[in-house]
Order: C-alpha cells, then sequence, then structure tokens
C-alpha cells in the first residue's frame, strides 16, 4: 500500500454561496487494495479528521485556481468541498493519482487494472478475454458465433473504454463485416443475432465519434446500418417500418439546376441521411451530446455545400437563367422558387463574408426584381418563400434591399407590396414577415448616413405611410372596416415603432393626419387586441418625455381617454383593465411633465376617488401629485429669492432704459400728430407695419382642432449651437420667419387707434 503526506487547507461552500476555512492539515491518499482509494486530511494542530473521503467516477472532480484548487461534490457533507494548495506542483500531483483512480481500467504504463466482479474477484468484464497477452485489446473477427459477444462488448464499455472500442470498430473492413453477418442472420430469421446487431449499431452510434458516425453514414454501409435499426424491441414488428426503403428511394437527387461537383453531390446526401436517422429513425435514443454532434455533421455539410456553390458563378446565373423562363404557377417554377428560399435561407451558417459575398452575387443577378414577381402572384406558399427570402436577406445587411427601392424606377413597387402583404390576412406568417421587413429597412440605426436617412424616411412618410394610417381612418370612422382585427394592430405597433424611431417626420405625420387621437379611439372598441395596442401606443407616447407629445396629449384629452375606461370597465375584470391600471401606476413612477396634476383637476379623477377599486393606486397617485406640487413650491420660493437678490445697479439700469425708450415712443406720436394734415391721407410705413402685424398674427397661429394639409415633408431642422431649443421639437405654435417674436408695443397700437378715430 503506498503512502504520501502533502499538507493542504480545507473549505465547504456553505448556504451563502462562500467558503468556509474548516481547517488546515495533510492529506493522505490511501489504495487500500480493494479497488479503491481514500482521501483523508488530519489537522495539523489536534490531528482531528478534517475529512475522508472515497473517490468515486460518479462524482465529478474539478481543478481549479490555475492549478492550486481541487473541489468536488461531497456526499457525507452534502455539501461542495475544496482542497487549496500552497504550490501548483502538490496539487498536480495529487490531481494525477485522483485520474488514474477514475480510470481503473488502464494503469499508468496503458496495461489494464482489473476491477472486481460481483464475487470480488478481478474481473474486465466482456472485454476480459479480448485482451492479448501484451495489454492490446483485439476484438474477434465479425461471424454468428461472436456477433453477441462483440455486440455486449460494445454496449457495455464504460467511457473510458471507449476510445479502444472506437479503434476496433474503425479497422477497415471491420463495420462491413458486422453488417454482412446481420444481413446472414436476417436471411436466416436468426432473432438474437438480429437483435444484438441492432444493439451494436445503436451503441456504435451513441459512442458519439465522428470518425464512427461518418463511417456509418457513407454511402457503402449506411444502406445497412439503417437496416440493423429497423429491428427495434421496444416496436412491435407489425409496427415497424422499412427505413432502407426511404433510404434507398431517396438518395436520387432531384436537380433543379445540375450540380456537377461530385464532392458536393455526396455532402448534400450525407446532409440528408443525417437528418432522417437523427429525426425519424433515432428520435428517442439519443442522447443530448450525440444529438448535437448530429446536428454539427448537418451543418458542416451543409457550409461545405454552399462554399462549393458560391465558387461556382456559372451555377447561380443559370439558376435565374431558368427562373426567367419558367412558365408563371408552374412546377418547374415553383420548384426553382423553394430551391431559391431554401439556399437563402441556409446562408445564415455561413461566415460574415462569405454570405455577404453570396447575397451581392443574387442582388447583381436580379434577386429582388424576381422577388417583387413573385409577391404580385396570387400563390400564397410562394409569397411566403419570396418573404422569407427578402426577410434572411434585409437581416443581413438592410442596405441591399434599401438601395434598390432608391436607385432603381421599380424599386417603390416592392415596398407597397410589403404593404399589401400586412394589410392581407392570412395564417402564414406573412403580415407578420412583412412588419419585420418595414421595421429593418426605417431602422435609423441602420440607415447610415444622416442625409440618406433622411431621405429614404421622408420618402416614406410622404408615398407609402398613408396607406396604412388611411385603414385606422376607416376602421374608427365606420366602425366596420375592411381590415380584419389582427393587422389592424400590427398598424398600431408600426406606429408605435415610428414614434420611438422617428423624430420630427413622425410628429409631423401626426400633426397632419392626427392618427394617435384615432388610435385611441380603440379603446372603446369591444376587442381587446385592439385596446391593448391603443394602449401602448398612448405608452410609448408618455415615454418619450417630449413636449411635442405632451401638448399633443393634452390638448386631445387622450390621457382621459385611459381614466374613462377605467371607470366604466372597473367591475370586469379584464387584461385592458389590467393594462390600464398598469398604464397608471407608470404615470406614477415616470411622469414628469405634469400630466398628474392635470388629470387630477378633471371629474374622472374624482370619479376613481369614490370608486376606490384601488386603493393602493389612489394613494401613490395623490403622494406624487403632493410631492410635486410640494417640489414646484420650493422652486417657487428660490425663484423668488433669487429675483430679488439680483435686482442690482444692472437691473435698474434696464428699468431706466426703458423709460427712456416709451418716452421716445411718445415723442414720435406727439410730431406725427402735429404734421398730420386734415382730410384724407395716404398710409404711412408705420400703418403698413401695424397693418402687417395685426395680419400676421391673426395667421400665425396652428390651432390642433384643425389640421392644415402640409404639400410636402419639411427639411430637418438645423442644429444651431446657439438656440437653446431641441432640434427634434416642432412647437405647436409657428411664428413666421417675417414676423418677430417680440410683438409690437402697446403704445404703437393705441396710436393706430387714434388715427382712425380722428380720421
Amino acid at each position: 500500500m503506498d503512502t504520501f503526506n502533502l499538507r493542504v487547507r480545507v473549505y465547504h461552500l456553505n448556504n451563502s454561496g462562500t467558503w468556509d476555512d474548516v481547517g488546515t492539515g495533510e492529506v493522505n491518499f490511501v489504495d487500500t487494495g480493494t479497488g479503491t482509494l481514500r482521501i483523508t486530511v488530519k489537522s495539523e494542530v489536534d490531528e482531528a479528521e478534517l475529512l475522508r473521503h472515497e473517490v468515486d467516477r460518479k462524482i465529478r472532480y474539478l481543478m481549479q485556481g490555475g492549478g492550486t484548487i481541487i473541489t468536488w461534490n461531497e456526499p457525507s457533507v452534502k455539501t461542495d468541498v475544496a482542497l487549496s494548495f500552497q504550490d501548483k506542483e502538490t496539487c498536480i500531483e495529487l490531481w494525477s493519482h485522483i485520474d488514474l483512480a477514475l480510470s481503473p481500467n488502464v494503469d499508468a504504463t496503458g496495461h489494464p487494472m482489473y476491477m472486481l466482479d460481483q464475487h470480488g474477484n478481478p474481473s474486465m468484464g466482456y472485454l476480459e478475454d479480448m485482451y492479448g497477452a501484451n495489454g492490446v485489446l483485439e476484438f474477434p473477427d465479425p461471424s454468428l458465433d461472436t456477433l453477441q459477444r462483440i455486440s455486449q462488448a460494445v454496449v457495455e464499455c464504460s467511457v473510458f473504454q471507449r476510445e479502444v472500442v472506437t479503434k476496433q470498430l474503425l479497422k477497415p473492413g471491420y463495420l462491413k463485416e458486422i453488417l454482412r453477418c446481420f444481413e446472414m442472420a436476417e436471411e436466416i430469421e436468426d432473432a438474437e443475432n438480429v437483435k444484438a446487431a441492432h444493439e451494436l449499431i445503436k451503441a456504435g452510434i451513441l459512442l458519439n465519434d465522428t470518425s464512427v458516425l461518418e463511417l456509418m453514414f457513407s454511402e457503402e454501409h449506411v444502406e445497412g446500418v439503417v437496416a440493423a435499426l429497423e429491428y427495434d424491441p421496444t416496436i412491435p414488428e407489425q409496427a415497424r417500418v422499412r427505413h432502407r426503403d426511404f433510404i434507398r428511394g431517396n438518395m436520387a437527387l432531384k436537380e433543379i439546376v445540375p450540380i456537377k461537383d461530385a464532392t458536393c453531390r455526396e455532402k448534400i446526401i450525407q446532409a440528408f441521411r443525417i437528418l432522417y436517422i437523427r429525426d425519424t429513425v433515432l428520435p428517442k435514443s439519443l442522447d443530448d451530446a450525440t444529438y448535437s454532434t448530429l446536428s454539427s455533421m448537418h451543418l458542416f455539410n451543409i457550409v461545405e455545400v454552399l462554399v462549393s456553390l458560391n465558387k461556382n458563378p456559372q451555377f447561380f446565373k443559370a439558376l435565374f437563367d431558368k427562373m426567367s423562363a419558367a412558365e408563371k404557377y408552374s412546377e418547374d417554377w415553383r420548384d426553382l422558387l423553394s430551391f431559391l428560399k431554401q439556399l437563402i435561407c441556409l446562408s445564415r451558417h455561413l461566415q460574415s463574408a462569405q454570405r455577404n459575398e453570396m447575397f451581392m452575387h443574387l442582388c447583381n443577378l436580379g434577386l429582388f426584381p424576381v422577388l417583387s414577381d413573385v409577391l404580385g402572384s396570387d400563390d400564397l406558399e410562394a409569397k411566403l418563400w419570396a418573404i422569407d427570402c427578402i426577410l434572411s436577406t434585409t437581416v443581413h445587411d438592410p442596405v441591399l434591399l434599401r438601395s434598390f427601392v432608391q436607385n432603381n424606377k421599380d424599386g417603390a413597387v416592392i415596398l407597397d407590396q410589403l404593404i399589401q402583404a400586412l394589410l392581407t390576412e392570412n395564417s402564414g406568417g406573412l403580415q407578420e414577415q412583412s412588419l419585420d421587413i418595414l421595421k429593418i429597412l426605417l431602422d435609423p440605426d441602420a440607415l447610415g448616413s444622416a442625409d440618406s436617412k433622411n431621405k429614404f424616411v421622408e420618402a416614406f412618410y410622404q408615398k407609402h405611410m398613408s396607406k396604412l394610417m388611411d385603414v385606422i381612418a376607416v376602421a374608427v370612422d365606420t366602425e366596420e372596416g375592411p381590415c380584419p382585427i389582427p393587422t389592424l394592430r400590427l398598424i398600431i405597433d408600426f406606429l408605435s415603432y415610428c414614434i420611438t424611431q422617428h423624430s420630427y417626420q413622425a410628429k409631423y405625420y401626426i400633426l397632419q393626419y392626427n392618427c394617435v387621437a384615432k388610435v385611441a379611439d380603440f379603446l372603446e372598441y369591444p376587442e381587446k387586441l385592439l385596446a391593448l395596442a391603443a394602449l401602448k401606443c398612448l405608452r410609448t407616447c408618455v415615454l418619450m418625455r417630449d413636449e411635442f407629445y405632451d401638448r399633443y396629449l393634452e390638448k386631445n384629452l387622450l390621457l382621459e381617454e385611459v381614466l374613462r375606461y377605467y371607470i366604466n370597465n372597473y367591475q370586469h375584470d379584464t387584461i385592458v383593465l389590467s393594462a390600464s391600471i398598469d398604464f397608471l401606476w407608470m404615470l406614477v413612477k415616470e411622469d414628469t411633465r405634469g400630466h398628474l396634476a392635470r388629470l387630477m383637476e378633471t371629474d374622472y379623477w374624482t370619479q376613481i376617488k369614490e370608486i376606490n377599486h384601488d386603493p393602493d393606486l389612489i394613494i401613490e397617485l395623490e403622494k406624487g401629485e403632493q410631492s410635486k406640487l410640494e417640489e414646484e413650491e420650493e422652486k417657487s420660493r428660490d425663484h423668488a429669492s433669487l429675483v430679488h437678490q439680483d435686482m442690482s445697479g444692472a437691473s435698474r439700469h434696464a428699468a431706466a432704459m426703458q423709460i427712456k425708450e416709451e418716452k421716445e415712443e411718445d415723442a414720435l406720436e406727439e410730431k406725427y400728430f402735429r404734421e398730420e394734415a386734415p382730410g384724407a391721407r395716404e398710409m404711412s410705413p408705420l400703418d403698413h407695419m401695424v397693418a402687417a402685424v395685426e395680419k400676421e398674427q391673426a395667421t400665425a397661429q396652428i390651432v390642433l382642432d384643425d389640421y392644415p394639409a402640409l404639400p410636402e415633408m419639411p427639411p430637418p431642422p438645423r442644429t444651431d449651437p446657439k438656440e437653446e431649443d431641441d432640434e427634434d421639437t416642432i412647437p405647436l405654435t409657428v411664428v413666421p420667419k417675417s414676423v418677430k417674436r417680440r410683438s409690437p408695443t402697446n403704445r404703437i397700437t393705441i396710436f393706430a387707434e387714434k388715427r382712425h378715430k380722428d380720421e
């Protein structure tokens, strides 16, 4: 019995996730001589036993801390234990002994180490008699007499024996001989050997070795492997499926476009076989590791196929030539479109540079005109394929589709088709995918430069946005619009997206068409989807914290609509009521614009207090409003104090200058009266100025109740560092440039009245 001593510190993991220091002592690693290995640690203070552990292959051991800590979960104390070493060398030495203990079949020299059987005698299990005198494992030659022994050895091999078993299966011709024995047993109806072959092949797959899997799925062996897997003992004989017939009958490629590369063709076939075996033949028998390995093998085959096709410039050209020549709605046309869809969707597995090269090649060959032609067809399935292609391309790089729209005369057509697809109800996901494409195209983060961004967004608002908003207007006015409820919900969701992503474009559009107020009308609709969408849109406007939206909500009393819905429906426990309560809680927590103060002055607030449906909400609303009032009063007092303190010599000088200016204006008036001749006279420059000011003041206000039509989208406001207002803020009162913001003095107005009275 070999022993050695090492100084370590023992830690236990407590319930709070930190380590408790148990003590420092000397570790003893002892081979008991009965096939078990024991670790003990005795305290260096009083030689008390700090740790006693027997190495178990069921426990996971980890070496951490750069090679100075060994941890595992100790069953005796039901927590994690850590041994911390002073130097790296001693830790690695102990780790090597643990590693050797976890590999009981092979010793340090590579020779077999025997386990104990149920009687306590050394045994290698079913591999015992397969080791030669030199300690090298050798499987017997496959035959009907040895097939069951080989199968049992493969099925019951341990984790540490998998490598040597894998080498035996990979010997040239060994798997072929096993499959030949299976065919012989099947012919003579030898049930035991057939079952043994099934278990052997399934265990070989579960070895999870890529080399073994590739050998089994090769052209030479795949049919025999699938045939052996048919004999699953858990499936009744009458219910078994002859998978070999399917494999044999579907191995012929349906070549939409001829593929001349033999390696590429073989990879396509192998990818099909892997998927079929993974998903159809062995769906219940695969563990997670083997399933992941098969998926990775399939992915690697797909990548190799795509790279091979991308290197062949004539392949894609032949594909588009065939699509141009094919008759619309014919079987060839559908096959070509389906192949293009699969090609584009599978390209997501390529690296970014390879995928970009492939998409650029497809776009240069006319990808978007072809897809636009498909979107104009009446074939719903073909439309879904086209939308899938556009979405995959746009997700990779929105510039591809955006450039096509801006630089081609037919580019606007595809946008119209996407909008029409959004407005057409179907159950295939066409609407949702169309909406995703529009959002990606209008995403400001993906629009590039500011000029390109403004140009594309403004063109969309001018030419296409009204097609969506008109649907909302019709639905609100008629209450029975032609657009179904799910479509209206998607349009409202798109409007909310535009509010958050676009600054002045969305503001001008809302000001012109009053679309948010129309959306708020859906709160009174019985359809919950529309009411929820309307609440989301109003919530978006509030959370923008923008002066334009604050004044718009106040002018149109849109937040009052939420209170009215809450009052009318508080007795009905619906999801919309819950959403409205959440909306009010949002105002309590996020309101920095004074909405609560205004709402509490309405009759709706009085009714809410009388209802008292949610007392906590009412208490928080009153607390929030009270705190805001106190803050405003404090700010007012501070401001008044500052104004009083700032009345210095400079302010007195300004007041004196104002008095001087008023006296000069009085002198000018007196002079004018003295020079005025009786009778009719022509208008003086002062008369012209007064008339112009009165006329422009009467026409300078834009009233929210009457939205004038905007002739075209105005250019974005220029950034001026001298201006204090935000560049995206659109004032509701627009003052023409010809009129100064400072109004004329009252004395000029009085003078004009005197003059007309004298006349």
